[in-house]
């Protein structure tokens, strides 16, 4: 039984529709954008002064509804205005990346009436939004280790292709997920190629060597890369993820930095990212409601595959403490970090998570997270120092939960025999029905389309006004100089 505490759970979290959450506010200087310790709120109004420095405005965007904001949910994150991107990154090739992050016309998310509370969106979104079956086409490659890596392939839907496009699931998910199947459905109806990569164990079956994966496992990804550019020299790259995933692949690019283009990659976007996982565990595991629901139902399939580890690779990990574990931290300390050399979760997390990693990204990356998600400590997340010299957007929306961003109604779409065999019998079988992509793979594909050129609605309905304000302008001046020479005469 997967997910049976999310059904069980689903009522209560449908009675606080009408709450909101809130977080604490960040801290950040007054004129110089570094912390301290006091809370120094920043104003939500457009038209208020903001003591965010001119480089963390060009970062850092806020996606908001337009009505009012609870007092503390949003602050130290919003940015009246994007001065010009050569403040950000001094550099020659830097500020025309800078530029393609600075341009991208970022979308607002306005959620409906009853997602506004963040449990609601992420449940409802993991377990009520099936997208049509995809037409996949799987292949098993032998990587460097002895091991193996199943790739699902996802044809461009246009005739001619984008590129390709990486894209890693999160925690104990696989391609086969519905939020997964509908990235790559988003991705495949915009003209790229889609990669859907199987974290090691999740695509149906174990892998050979011991361990798996983990928030800085980044050996598949490169050999995948590295290996489709040796393919197709002339294809672009891109790469995308969620949660865990999204982890990764930040954690990849900064990995590559100024060798990026040797191997093709040239962007990408990820989005509900857990980048400071040491602050992250401790909300996932000592919060009552997160612990029950969300931690209990990934050591429902993490603890089943140890289990399986231990009999074939006995005497890497003492398999009582992982029958024992209560937490997904728990986990990591007695599992990823003894088969991984870490000498602990904390060493783990320090190690791994992507934050300390985004000032070496040399490729524009978007990131999207939500303030309410319930996986992130929003106190933690990313500064405008800790990105430095990195080529990254951040992009903070109120609501959204974790990996939920759903729109209405018209999101939904359920495969009742597919959700009957995720909670009841812990199998994941492929769903099809009729769900949307949704606002956050939408989003996501809108960037990686803007990386590669392609003008958005909202960039071609900015230059059109922008024509017409210089064709009026031409016209007050003709008009302006007639009359004038008229009174003269």
């Amino acid at each position: 039984m997967v997910a049976s505490p999310l059904l069980l759970l689903l009522p209560s979290s449908l009675l606080l529709l009408s709450s909101c959450s809130s977080c604490p506010p960040l801290l950040f200087a007054s004129s110089s954008s570094r912390l301290l310790g006091s809370k120094l709120p920043i104003s939500f109004s457009k038209s208020a002064s903001s003591p965010l420095t001119a480089r963390t405005r060009a970062l850092f965007t806020v996606a908001s509804p337009r009505r009012r904001p609870p007092p503390s949910s949003l602050s130290a994150m919003v940015a009246s205005s994007s001065p010009s991107p050569s403040t950000l990154i001094p550099s020659s090739p830097a500020t025309d990346m800078v530029q393609v992050l600075s341009s991208f016309p970022a979308r607002t998310y306005r959620p409906p009436w009853w997602a506004r509370q963040a449990h609601v969106n992420t449940i409802v979104g993991a377990l009520f939004a099936t997208p049509p079956t995809p037409s996949y086409e799987r292949e098993r490659w032998t990587t460097p280790d002895g091991d193996f890596v199943d790739i699902d392939f996802l044809r461009s839907e246009l005739p001619a292709s984008r590129g390709i496009v990486l894209l890693y699931h999160g925690l104990e998910s696989n391609s086969l997920a519905p939020l997964t199947v509908r990235q790559a459905r988003s991705l495949s109806m915009a003209g790229f190629d889609v990669a859907a990569i199987g974290f090691r164990g999740c695509s149906g079956e174990d892998n050979l060597t011991p361990g798996g994966y983990h928030l800085g496992f980044t050996d598949d990804v490169h050999f995948i890369a590295k290996r489709l550019h040796e393919q197709r020299p002339d294809r672009k790259i891109f790469v995308t993820g969620t949660s865990l995933g999204g982890n990764v692949m930040i954690k990849f690019l900064a990995e590559l930095g100024d060798r990026a283009s040797e191997i093709g990659v040239v962007g990408g976007a990820v989005s509900c990212v857990p980048m400071n996982a040491i602050d992250c565990q401790v909300k996932l595991d000592e919060d009552a409601f997160n612990c029950k629901v969300y931690s209990g139902n990934f050591l429902k399939s993490l603890k089943p595959k140890a289990e399986r580890q231990a009999t074939r690779f006995p005497g890497l990990f003492d398999i009582e403490k992982i029958r024992a574990c209560k937490t997904i931290g728990e986990f990591d300390h007695n599992f990823i970090a003894p088969i991984y050399g870490f000498s602990s979760k904390e060493d783990y997390y320090l190690k791994c998570g992507s934050k300390a990693f985004l000032s070496r990204v040399r490729v524009p990356l978007l990131i999207i997270n939500a303030i309410d998600d319930p996986f992130i400590e929003p106190s933690t997340l990313p500064t405008a120092e800790d990105i430095g010299e990195g080529t990254v957007r951040v992009q903070y929306t109120e609501h959204g939960g974790h990996c939920g961003y759903l729109e209405g109604l018209k999101s939904l779409s359920v495969d009742f025999r597919a959700l009957f065999y995720k909670i009841f019998r812990g199998l994941r079988i492929q769903a099809n029905a009729h769900a949307p992509a949704g606002w956050m793979p939408t989003e996501l594909t809108r960037f990686l389309l803007h990386l590669d050129g392609e003008k958005l609605k909202e960039e071609e309905e900015e230059e059109t006004q922008a024509r017409k304000g210089k064709l009026f302008a031409l016209f007050a001046n003709v008009w302006k100089a007639l009359t004038g020479r008229r009174r003269k005469e």
